[in-house]
């Protein structure tokens, strides 16, 4: 009797494991064909990312590369997906970093295609006042996906101010108000797809049920209360930093491309330009360049809302104009 038992529990335990073996091998072949957002995502965060315990929470694996969202996704020696650039300031060199999240990096578009490398290029085409002829303009990517303003704000300070700036484009995203995630991936839930992609049906399924879990109605939340209070500081700290450090600063707020006729965080919007005004850090918010249009033509894939090539070029051209009417000393317009 108890070797019958046994014998079933055994049958039933290779039965499991076959199974489970069958289901990662089936999702790591069919995710090799199709792209997923949310399977690309996790990909980068157990790739690409390793956690740390100051308040960036997590940074960049260096020196690593990785095929996402079907563009090639490198990492250089120092955590930026940017080119090798030295922390000493080359003479004539005229710095700017770029911070902000998955928006800022570049998420479903090549390094070259992302605004900050757009804008280095238009910039470079116009003189900067102070600099010599041969002058040069760097703009350094520092963008972190899913990192918010008090991590992005922890990232300057941590590894920005060695690059010695001279300008700070804060991209600001309606989600950075989240307060800082600190879970990281376990060896099971970072390695197999399986639990990778159950997980992610698991919380779109509680949403998709749960109103309260909608994307906007979620971070809506997150602009009221002790929240809002809470991410005021973090606000007024970034902008007071910049001030006291002698750096110019833009903010720039960066519209969710999800629903650009109903667009759901305009409250939102305008309570960040209002706390930074107050500062004397007059921010951009580009969502007049992109309101009333096609927002599904932005996007990077059908499933992911991220600003695909054409929305970069958008928004460099917007922090252009807005770096020009703003700090017109620095940027000159033909």
């Amino acid at each position: 009797m108890r070797s019958s038992f046994a014998r079933k529990l055994i049958a039933s335990g290779l039965a499991v494991v076959v199974t489970a073996a069958l289901s990662e091998l089936f999702f790591r072949a069919y995710f090799s064909i199709v792209t997923n957002y949310d399977i690309e995502m996790w990909r980068y965060t157990s790739k690409l990312k390793t956690p740390v315990e100051d308040e960036r929470a997590q940074i960049h694996l260096p020196s690593r590369s990785l095929h996402l969202m079907n563009v090639d996704v490198t990492i250089n020696s120092k955590g930026l997906r940017d080119a090798e650039i030295p922390y000493e300031k080359p003479p004539g060199t005229y710095r700017v970093i770029a911070l902000g999240d998955s928006l800022t990096f570049g998420w479903g578009v090549p390094a070259e295609k992302t605004f900050p490398k757009l804008l280095e290029r238009q910039i470079g085409l116009h003189p900067i006042a102070g600099l010599s002829g041969d002058s040069r303009v760097e703009i350094i990517n520092m963008g972190i996906p899913n990192s918010n303003t008090r991590q992005e704000l922890a990232t300057f300070l941590i590894e920005g101010t060695r690059y010695h700036p001279d300008a700070v484009i804060l991209g600001f995203f309606i989600n950075d108000a989240e307060p800082t995630q600190k879970k990281t991936l376990g060896w099971f839930t970072g390695s197999s797809y399986t639990a990778a992609f159950i997980a992610h049906r698991i919380i779109q399924l509680r949403s998709l049920f749960d109103p309260a879990r909608d994307f906007a109605t979620v971070y809506s939340r997150y602009y009221q209360g002790e929240n809002w209070d809470r991410y005021q500081e973090t606000l007024v700290e970034t902008a007071q930093t910049m001030k006291t450090r002698g750096i110019r600063f833009l903010p720039v707020l960066l519209p969710y491309l999800n629903d650009l006729t109903r667009y759901p965080f305009k409250e939102a919007h305008r309570k960040v330009a209002s706390v930074f005004s107050k500062e004397g850090a007059h921010p951009v918010d580009l969502l007049p360049l992109f309101e009333g249009k096609d927002a599904q033509s932005y996007w990077v894939a059908p499933d992911d809302p991220h600003p695909n090539e054409g929305a970069h070029s958008i928004i460099a051209e917007g922090i252009y104009r807005a770096l020009a009417d703003r700090f017109p000393e620095v940027v000159t317009t033909p």
